[in-house]
């Protein structure tokens, strides 16, 4: 849940989009980079689980669920919607692993 954490933490300012894209695309630079968890976040998981887009796996891990996917992929065909979410998950590798996401952690 933390990849999620630090998605959104970015998507909230283009600072922080540009420090987590140079991070993922291996260039790292000294920062200051104070990531905080918001509570809205996992209030919004939760939702998402409760309405059946997402399920929490055994491995603590999020993932969409076949309805999830299905809205997902009406918001990605859609470019009137959400384009600089877009544009900077475009920036990202297409995976982003817990071990990534400690390592900027650690660094921060």
């Amino acid at each position: 849940m933390e990849q999620i954490h630090v998605l959104v933490w970015a998507l909230r300012s283009e600072h922080g989009r540009r420090i987590v894209s140079e991070w993922f695309n291996h260039q790292r630079k000294p920062h200051g980079l104070i990531i905080r968890h918001d509570p809205s976040t996992t209030r919004s998981i939760n939702l998402a689980v409760a309405a059946g887009l997402a399920k929490r796996n055994s491995n603590a891990s999020i993932s969409l669920t076949e309805k999830g996917e299905r809205m997902a992929g009406l918001l990605m065909s859609r470019n009137d919607v959400l384009r600089m979410e877009k544009d900077f998950l475009a920036t990202l590798p297409a995976r982003i692993t817990q071990k990534s996401v400690n390592d900027l952690l650690d660094w921060s």
